[in-house]
């Protein structure tokens, strides 16, 4: 969902999720294959048919932009995001 580049471009990610059951399950589940894109506003419309061509299926879920990361009801500044996102494993491995 949210990569590298957006956190160092300090935009925030708004995701609603429209999933029915656990939140956690349906964002980091391993039931199905899915892949999260993010495109310009410009290009929805030819994804959408490199979707269809190919036999896929697509939602849209959210906007990028701002400083706050959004997951339906959970939201945080981005730069907490951002701060645990690059220091987790650091964190973890140095004790």
């Amino acid at each position: 969902m949210t990569d590298q580049t957006t956190l160092s471009d300090e935009q925030y990610a708004r995701i609603e999720t429209g999933f029915s059951g656990r939140l956690d399950a349906a964002l980091f589940g391993e039931a199905g294959a899915r892949a999260v894109v993010s495109v310009d506003t410009e290009q929805a419309e030819r994804l959408a048919e490199l979707v269809l061509k190919n036999g896929l299926s697509a939602t849209r879920i959210g906007t990028v932009g701002g400083d706050r990361f959004e997951i339906s009801r959970i939201g945080l500044p981005l730069s907490e995001v951002a701060s645990a996102w690059t220091s987790a494993l650091s964190s973890l491995l140095d004790g």
